[in-house]
């Protein structure tokens, strides 16, 4: 049976990667959201479309003990969330499993050391992030597109 597979929750779900942390939006919730280290690789893995137990497996030593474990209970926030969906196989061509290598985990600190993922979610900036007509694009009208619920 082949490994699960999860894809980025798009157009609901916007992302960028910078200086190895991604800051996310939900366009919907207005929220914004934060992953770093480890979360930041799974997040790579995803996004590339590797199968979990592919990412297990490259970040066993990251996230010590059960792995599979770690990650599954990560992924079920992400889904939580509404960040990522459940897909029936990769986005595009499907990787080999040995193509994928997550990012490098950072230095670790006296305070913070990589290891289980943690998604920090943002909720101060709702209002403003829901207000702006710039996420409401339509490709047949140009940009930008009044909402309908204006």
């Amino acid at each position: 049976m082949p490994s699960p597979h999860y894809r980025i929750n798009t157009p609901t779900v916007t992302a960028e990667t910078v200086d190895g942390e991604v800051l996310m939006i939900h366009l919907d919730s207005g929220n914004y959201y934060s992953l770093r280290d480890t979360g930041a690789a799974i997040w790579d893995g995803l996004e590339r479309g590797i199968a979990t137990d592919t990412i297990a497996a490259a970040l066993g030593d990251r996230l010590g003990g059960d792995a599979p474990t770690l990650l599954d209970a990560f992924l079920a926030e992400l889904v939580a969330e509404n960040l990522v969906v459940a897909a029936d196989a990769p986005a595009g061509a499907a990787p080999e499993s040995g193509d994928w290598t997550p990012p490098a985990a950072p230095a670790a600190t006296a305070d913070a050391a990589p290891g289980a993922p943690v998604l920090e979610k943002f909720t101060d900036m709702q209002h403003l992030i829901l207000l702006d007509p710039v996420h409401e694009v339509d490709a047949a009208e140009g940009w930008p597109v009044q909402r309908s619920d204006a």
